[in-house]
């Protein structure tokens, strides 16, 4: 994989929705630079920041914009300044993207992330980056942050060797969230209960595996929990996700009965029968008690998540 570093050229280009000041920001542990702040993450948490009072420097790639070459990245053109952090949501996540090229995917998701990370630890920034819990097999439940990663696809394994070389090459210099999966509670966003929902009241046929179980993490308790963590100075791998275990099969009964929608739209299945070209584990259950115990943050529950969507859905 190193050869390809060598001899392939992607570029992102990179827009800065902020102008760039030259001069250092009065209060540095609240100035962010948001590498990939176009994206669902980067929107919410650029967002999130600017509601915090933060000094928010945003980058996203689009066409007629700057390079930036991740063979030979430089951050001389951004906003980089000693003391701050730097949020990397840029990269890809879609599976079947990562099965069908590998290379480039991991040009993306490993290499140039690593390149990135060690300039802006070299400019004594921070970073900030994100895993998955699909770094696991599935084979076990609430996986902490020692548990040994066994990825069954190459999103996942591409993620667990990122988190493999920061640990090795960058010891208590970075702030690493693994994820459990984030949805909200914003109609159209299209993420776990508006997608279920959409469907639903559609009177669309859901398929929902009964073997698949996670612990969806809410998307406004990872934006708190990640900037709780860097205003604490936290440092490492944070496991993050919610605060129940569910099966999604069950998650769409669930979702369905507060929707007043007919119970056999949903068809129970198990995660073999999809038919895809990769595997997926089939049990990503997070064991979160590392960041609690940091923190002392309550996550919000699935249960009431579902039942709170569907209320304002139905307009109740």
């Amino acid at each position: 994989m190193e050869a390809i570093f060598q001899r392939s050229w992607i570029y992102w280009r990179l827009f800065l929705v902020h102008p760039i000041n030259q001069t250092q920001p009065h209060d540095s542990q609240k100035t962010i630079l948001i590498i990939g702040a176009k994206g669902f993450l980067g929107r919410h948490f650029a967002n999130h920041y600017h509601s915090l009072g933060f000094t928010v420097f945003e980058t996203h790639h689009d066409k007629g914009t700057i390079h930036f070459n991740l063979n030979a990245p430089s951050l001389n053109d951004l906003p980089c300044y000693p003391n701050t952090y730097a949020l990397i949501t840029a990269g890809i996540s879609t599976i079947n993207r990562c099965e069908e090229d590998k290379e480039g995917t991991y040009l993306v998701n490993v290499l140039g992330t690593l390149e990135i990370t060690r300039q802006l630890i070299e400019k004594k920034i921070t970073p900030i980056l994100f895993s998955t819990d699909y770094v696991f097999d599935g084979k076990e439940q609430f996986y902490t942050e020692e548990s040994p990663t066994a990825p069954l696809n190459e999103y996942g394994r591409q993620k667990s060797i990122l988190e493999k070389h920061l640990s090795e090459r960058f010891p208590n210099q970075y702030l690493l969230m693994r994820l459990s999966k984030v949805f909200s509670l914003n109609f159209g966003d299209g993420t776990l209960l508006d997608e279920m929902a959409n469907k639903l009241l559609s009177g669309e046929k859901i398929k929902a595996a009964k073997d698949q179980i996670f612990c969806p993490i809410l998307l406004d308790d990872l934006l708190t929990a990640t900037s709780e963590l860097q205003l604490k100075h936290a440092r490492g791998l944070f496991n993050l996700g919610g605060s129940e275990t569910w099966r999604r099969s069950d998650i769409a009964i669930e979702l369905s009965k507060h929707l007043n929608t007919p119970a056999s739209l949903i068809e129970e299945i198990s995660l073999d029968e999809l038919d895809e070209p990769f595997l997926r584990p089939k049990c990503t259950s997070l064991s979160s008690k590392k960041i609690h115990s940091t923190l002392k943050l309550s996550f919000n529950p699935l249960s009431t998540c579902i039942k709170k969507y569907a209320n304002q859905r139905v307009g109740k």
